[in-house]
């Protein structure tokens, strides 16, 4: 991992990071106010810095203390955004059960925490983000909504889960499009077995005009009734 005081410019915010990094809890309300949210090289916070690093305890004292997990890095990726990518949920949870909003956005992107857990195939973090209350209707800036994110990665089990928690089938994004033609857009005869079954199951149960079980998935317009 990154030595702190070359991520870091302000040399109180890197001493901080340095402690965390060793596994420790730094008195960070002894700190000026700010030097807990200045950012690093790429746009890292402390928030970022100890998730990354596993520290959990000094996650808890960083948002207990006022550090603000709405801040973007480079890419514009929130700590909590970054924490629905890796692989270990404790970052997540440590978040979430601290009151931190499922719903931030991706300060360039707009896309919420879901869309990456759905990207980065975490089901278990997609799942603790709908139990803190996820906001199945977010939209990124293309317009595109956690059921079109999950539609288009072609990845088993997110469209039936959405769908099951309340996702709107005919929500559309800014190319005024449902889900469904990313849904379909690979012909069923390249799907895994375990995706064929679910398209077929997911758009009988929507009661899809035009579509056929074995079809290539052309779906028209999209239409359901």
């Amino acid at each position: 991992m990154a030595d702190a005081f070359k991520v870091f410019k302000n040399k109180e915010t890197a001493d901080l990071a340095a402690q965390i990094a060793k596994q420790k809890r730094p008195d960070i309300s002894a700190s000026e106010p700010g030097i807990i949210d200045n950012q690093g090289d790429k746009g890292i916070t402390l928030l970022m810095w100890a998730l990354l690093h596993g520290n959990l305890e000094a996650m808890t004292d960083l948002i207990k203390s006022g550090a603000d997990p709405s801040l973007g890095d480079e890419d514009g990726y929130t700590v909590l955004h970054l924490a629905a990518k890796i692989e270990n949920p404790d970052g997540l949870l440590t978040l979430l059960e601290n009151d931190v909003s499922a719903n931030l956005k991706n300060t360039q992107t707009c896309a919420s925490p879901l869309f990456d857990a759905i990207i980065s195939d975490r089901k278990d973090h997609f799942r603790y983000l709908l139990a803190h209350k996820a906001n199945l209707k977010a939209q990124d800036d293309l317009g595109d909504t956690p059921l079109h994110i999950a539609a288009a990665t072609g990845v088993p089990g997110y469209v039936p889960l959405l769908l099951q928690a309340g996702a709107d089938p005919l929500q559309t994004n800014n190319l005024n499009q449902t889900f469904l033609p990313l849904y379909t857009l690979t012909p069923t005869e390249n799907l895994t077995q375990e995706a064929q079954e679910e398209r077929a199951r997911v758009l009988t149960q929507l009661g899809v005009i035009g579509y056929s079980p074995g079809s290539s998935g052309g779906m028209g317009d999209g239409e359901t009734h």
